[in-house]
């Protein structure tokens, strides 16, 4: 069997209009064909969900780098977090640079550390000269975003970045950076959360998510499912399997997709307590 090269994205979970769902989908389209070049290149699943990340950051369509949403203070701060082959890096209350999906590489890759927070993680941003928080008003309020992908060595990798909650108190940090919450990745499978911080902090979805499929045995689906319904409050899931299995759910209105793989990409929308599997 030839070597699977796959990626899979969201762009938040929640009450998207339908002029900003188009918006995103296509968003996410280009992302995904960014993503899969890097695959198609030989590249690692871990610099695929990067690019794609960085790109969804810099767009100024979603709640993550240049598009995120102001605290109640009338300020930006962004969390992310990765995981990859056994390591995580992640930072939050970053308030230096919108690109802190690549933050959170350096904090893994560069420090010994797992997460950075505040001064500390926007001074790692200077030293290592990333561009610096501008703001770009996008209107739109939504969540997280996310990827998870597969390259051709069967290494799974997981992103995940946010600008947080409208209007939240200012030091709030969400799920995003919080292994096992936010994101994980295993051998095997690897997820990413999207939807109430508080709720999916507690639940911890993206850790059980991986105790179902690799420690039960259920199937990617059921297990997306089960996760979910365990975060009380709104909340999205996507999933990769070293099978090449991709898989979607929310309890939340509506989460869009982006599926891309060489024989073809896909998008299309996740709606309340539906499950896609790809």
């Amino acid at each position: 069997m030839a070597p699977t090269r796959s990626i899979i994205l969201h762009g938040g979970a929640g009450s998207w209009r339908a002029y900003e769902v188009d918006e995103a989908l296509r968003a996410l389209r280009f992302a995904g064909e960014l993503g899969l070049k890097v695959l198609e290149g030989n590249g690692s699943a871990l610099d695929a969900v990067i690019e794609a990340v960085s790109f969804m950051e810099g767009s100024g369509i979603f709640n993550a780098g240049r598009g995120s949403c102001k605290d109640l203070s009338g300020n930006a701060s962004l969390d992310a977090g990765i995981m990859w082959m056994g390591r995580a890096g992640a930072v939050a209350y970053v308030k230096a640079t919108w690109n802190a999906i690549r933050l959170a590489r350096i904090v893994m890759e560069h420090t010994p550390h797992v997460l950075m927070v505040g001064d500390g993680a926007d001074e790692l941003a200077r030293s290592r000269g990333l561009p610096p928080l501008n703001l770009v008003s996008n209107g739109f309020g939504n969540d997280t975003v996310g990827a998870v992908a597969l390259d051709m060595e069967g290494r799974l990798a997981s992103a995940v970045s946010t600008g947080g909650i409208k209007n939240k108190m200012p030091g709030r940090v969400g799920d995003s950076p919080i292994p096992g919450a936010g994101f994980w990745a295993s051998r095997l499978v690897a997820s990413c959360a999207t939807g109430y911080g508080e709720a999916i902090i507690m639940a911890q979805p993206c850790r059980i998510i991986s105790i179902f499929y690799e420690e039960r045995g259920l199937p990617l689906g059921e297990s997306l499912v089960r996760a979910g319904e365990m975060v009380r409050g709104p909340c999205g899931l996507i999933a990769l399997t070293i099978k090449d299995e991709a898989a979607a759910f929310t309890t939340a209105e509506v989460m869009p997709v982006v599926v891309a793989r060489s024989s073809g990409i896909e998008s299309f929308l996740v709606r309340r307590d539906e499950v896609k599997v790809i």
